[in-house]
């Protein structure tokens, strides 16, 4: 095989064979003439600190090839186990609404709406976020990946929501900011790139920190969910016994909490009574 130059001298800025192969293999399509212009500038965007997802646009999540950008958080393999969730519980009835509350890139909504179709399910899937730059970018995602229909609602949480989505929502997922405020400053130098209001929420009413957010979503829940139906919420590493007991509080039942793909507590799964 004849030595790459390119890929040599990208694998030495980078200290990373294989973050150099994703970003040449990025550039497959570009002249030669332009390639390592551009590969260098890619580089050099990765060495000052930005996440590769962003430096490289896209990022797959399950079946997905999602754009993304500072608009949205990167979605994360520790979400995944959450889709499996709520295709379980959609696929029970074949039907139903389901709702992403907080959807940056639509790595949940649009994974389960075309997970779930394509196994003949037949919904209606409702994505909001406060913020209309996520909006734009996961409608984006959705006409890219042919997710099919996809409602988009702007706001904060169920404010987004319309009044005859109350007591209709067969799954209401979300992943919400569960980072602490205090803890912000001691993470990885990469997350400095992604939306901050994405990320910290403010300590619970119990002191809980950073599950402010999750509180909020977990204690309105019943309000929103058809009768028997699921909510899945993504939390802290360190929000087990918070998650269980503010659901708890709320009435829902059927209370579990699942681990994600590294052994750590994630996913809270609660059930509206009957």
């Amino acid at each position: 095989m004849t030595p790459d130059p390119l890929f040599d001298e990208l694998t030495q800025a980078l200290d990373s064979r294989r973050e150099a192969t994703w970003l040449l293999d990025e550039l497959r399509e570009v002249p030669p003439d332009a390639r390592r212009g551009r590969a260098l500038a890619l580089a050099r965007r990765r060495i000052d600190g930005e996440p590769l997802q962003y430096v490289l646009g896209h990022w797959p999540f399950r079946t997905l090839d999602l754009l993304v950008d500072s608009r949205v958080l990167i979605p994360r393999p520790e979400t995944e186990p959450l889709v499996d969730l709520a295709l379980a519980a959609v696929l029970a009835g074949h039907d139903g609404v389901v709702c992403d509350l907080g959807c940056g890139s639509g790595a949940i909504a649009l994974s389960v709406a075309v997970e779930a179709r394509s196994r003949g399910a037949h919904l209606e899937v409702i994505a909001t976020d406060v913020s209309s730059d996520a909006l734009a970018l996961a409608a984006h995602n959705a006409e890219r990946n042919l997710a099919g229909p996809i409602v988009f609602l702007e706001g904060s949480w169920f404010d987004a929501l319309r009044a005859g989505d109350q007591g209709a929502l067969t799954v209401l997922c979300a992943n919400p900011p569960y980072v602490a405020a205090a803890e912000r400053p001691t993470l990885a130098r990469e997350l400095d790139f992604e939306p901050e209001i994405a990320l910290v929420a403010p300590d619970g009413t119990d002191g809980t920190p950073g599950f402010g957010a999750i509180e909020t979503i977990i204690g309105k829940a019943p309000t929103w969910l058809a009768p028997g139906g699921t909510l899945l919420v993504e939390h802290g590493a360190g929000h087990r016994s918070a998650v269980i007991a503010c659901a708890e509080r709320a009435g829902l039942v059927e209370v579990r909490d699942h681990d994600d793909l590294a052994g750590l507590p994630r996913i809270l799964e609660a059930r509206r009574r009957r």
